[in-house]
């Protein structure tokens, strides 16, 4: 078979299936379509960007570090779509474009914990809730005393004959340039609490590592955090979750 009937095959067979969905009087069936449908889109943005995609200017991933990644469309019980995770390993390289992690579920109501895995209960949600204070109250700090700042420089213009601003007239520009850059990095930071608070806000508060669906994904599929100022960046688990879910890698995959 040549491509060219590969590719009207393969177009085919993915219109008669989702017009199967799309067509059922069952709902599950109807989000089928549409889950599909956006997978579709979304791998076809990632084929795109793999043709400049450049890993080295990426964040470093270190183990324990909480990510978002889309793992696709799902097949039976695997994980897919959006998820968190927890980057698994040990020294990833900045140059490899790869990276292993344990995807994230949230936590089911009444639903006994499967063998396969661990409870890590509220640590993400809390942490991204300090994060967000931290940063808060270091913006509203900073904003005032800049501020201030600003105004007794303006204060020192007003007041000063020509002659005296002249002596340190550049100490003034330089240093107002100064606070403007700060000023800058002041509404950056709002930014980026604006979206955490988002983050929060979607977020469920319990979490469960799924151990039995260790993977290793390409970081194309990482949304975030991409560089070090992104809302999940330094978000991680404690060492002693991490013992928690070696452990379980140990039982499941390793016999001892």
């Amino acid at each position: 078979m040549n491509t060219s009937d590969l590719i009207n095959n393969a177009l085919e067979s993915i219109s008669n299936i989702l017009n199967y969905y799309h067509s059922s009087t069952d709902k599950s069936q109807n989000k089928k379509a549409s889950l599909l449908s956006y997978w579709l889109i979304d791998y076809m943005k990632m084929l795109k960007r793999e043709e400049t995609f450049d890993s080295t200017k990426l964040k470093r991933y270190k183990r324990g570090e909480i990510v978002k990644v889309h793992l696709g469309y799902n097949i039976g019980s695997e994980q897919g779509g959006l998820h968190y995770a927890i980057v698994l390993d040990k020294n990833n390289s900045p140059s490899s474009n790869t990276v292993t992690i344990v995807p994230l579920s949230s936590v089911k109501d009444n639903k006994v914990l499967h063998n396969s895995k661990v409870m890590l209960g509220d640590t993400i949600y809390f942490q991204l809730n300090e994060k967000l204070s931290q940063q808060e109250t270091l913006v509203n700090e900073k904003r005032k005393s800049t501020q201030e700042e600003m105004l007794s420089l303006q204060n020192i213009a007003d007041t000063e004959t020509d002659e005296e601003l002249l002596d340190h007239k550049l100490e003034i520009i330089a240093r107002i340039e100064t606070l403007r850059d700060d000023i800058q990095k002041l509404n950056q930071l709002r930014d980026n609490n604006i979206k955490i608070r988002k983050e929060i806000h979607k977020m469920k508060k319990g979490s469960v590592a799924l151990v039995g669906q260790i993977t290793t994904i390409s970081k194309i599929r990482i949304y975030n955090p991409l560089h070090p100022n992104d809302t999940l960046s330094n978000i991680r688990i404690s060492p002693a979750l991490l013992d928690l879910i070696d452990a379980k890698i140990t039982e499941l995959y390793l016999g001892k």
